[in-house]
């Protein structure tokens, strides 16, 4: 019979059956592909295709004025750059298969669990690795969804450093862990578990700033569900330092959580939140160092709402440096006494891509070194801020 001739019922049951036989084919061929972890072809063009894709995407959100950052660090304060040479996030497949602790994952590359690094404490020397404004996205592929290569690799790359090599006291994640536009809450919650799941192959401690990215998808609440912790704001005290975390994601008419559909792209830190951060200055001798995601200074555009009022609490309070980043700029002036310092993320700034900080404390001195892959270059290279 033919489908012009069918009545409307048997039109109805036979486009059903066809829906369904469709479905079932697409599921099966997706959840065999991805059993052969995920190695064809026609994988790695749609993960491809889908990174290019959520670049235009991104550019088109872009927090502050498109154009190209350039280096704000005078030549006084830049060193020389050198080249550094690590083994690639690759050999993560080849130690997989010889860790009998290996991780089950959803991953083309596996997740390991990395030798606990042996990590000095020294009264007045403090290691820190940085890393900030990841925009992790994520792919839909059969009945999972997989992280794009661009970002795995970058964050396998920066934990190795930091487990083999570097060997910080804690780690510090800050802000925009994963791009969120248009991401329903669930998906979201996805992409900051995988994350969780990926910083977790090495056994130091971590610590996550919330971010105004990270907020275009899920709640607070629900963003410290998926990574496991219970706080957006905290302090605590490491040799003869303090580290706050602050949360600058609240709402410049109300006071109230930046949330889904409520964006403010500047950034504020509320009265509560001041009066918390003004309390824990004045309760300790010990010097401080403060992470937050948006900038308290930023070169030539506005910085947080409100920043003045934070700035004047900082100086009584023995503060010596503040860690940012939002703004996708390397960016460092020391007012007051306090260095401020913003660190470009992992994906945004075509100038310093893939990069990340290792920053050293020793009494008041401060240095920052930064880590980044040019697209040309085969090896990392560093550039040392004091």
């Amino acid at each position: 019979m033919k489908f012009s001739n069918m009545s409307k019922k048997g039109k109805f049951i036979f486009l059903g059956i066809f829906v369904v036989a469709a479905s079932i084919a697409f599921n099966f061929s997706g959840i065999e592909d991805y059993g052969k972890y995920l190695g064809t072809k026609n994988y790695q063009v749609a993960v491809e295709q889908y990174s290019e894709n959520a670049i235009e995407a991104i550019d088109e959100t872009r927090d502050e004025p498109g154009e190209i950052i350039e280096d704000a660090i005078s030549p006084e304060e830049a060193q020389a750059e050198e080249e550094i040479v690590i083994e690639d996030s690759v050999q993560h497949e080849q130690e997989a298969e010889e860790n009998q602790q290996e991780t089950v994952t959803k991953w083309k590359i596996p997740l390991v669990n990395l030798p606990a690094p042996k990590v000095k404490n020294e009264k007045n020397k403090l290691k820190i690795g940085f890393i900030t404004d990841l925009h992790v996205t994520s792919l839909p592929y059969g009945n999972v969804r997989v992280m794009d290569d661009f970002n795995r690799k970058s964050i396998d790359y920066f934990i190795r450093r930091m487990n083999d090599v570097f060997k910080p006291n804690f780690i510090v994640i800050n802000g925009d862990v994963i791009e969120g536009t248009s991401r329903p809450a669930e998906i979201g919650m996805e992409e900051l578990s995988q994350c969780r799941d990926i910083f977790n192959q090495t056994t130091l401690k971590k610590y996550w700033v919330v971010g105004n990215h990270d907020l275009r998808s899920v709640t607070k609440s629900q963003w410290k569900q998926a990574l496991g912790i219970n706080y957006t704001n905290k302090s605590f005290d490491i040799n003869n330092y303090r580290i706050i975390i602050l949360d600058s994601n609240f709402f410049y008419k109300d006071d109230s959580d930046i949330k889904p559909g409520k964006a403010f792209l500047r950034g504020l830190v509320s009265t509560e939140k001041r009066e918390w951060l003004r309390k824990e200055l004045e309760s300790s001798e010990k010097k401080k160092i403060i992470f937050m995601h948006h900038p308290l200074i930023s070169p030539g555009r506005d910085a947080i709402s409100k920043a003045g009022e934070i700035k004047e609490l900082l100086g009584p309070g023995n503060v010596i440096a503040v860690f940012s980043g939002h703004t996708e700029e390397l960016f460092r002036k020391n007012v007051d006494g306090v260095d401020y310092f913003i660190i470009p993320g992992t994906s945004k700034n075509q100038t310093y891509p893939k990069s990340f900080a290792e920053i050293t404390l020793d009494n008041s001195s401060i240095s920052v070194k930064l880590h980044y892959k040019p697209e040309e270059s085969e090896n990392y290279k560093v550039k040392t801020i004091k």
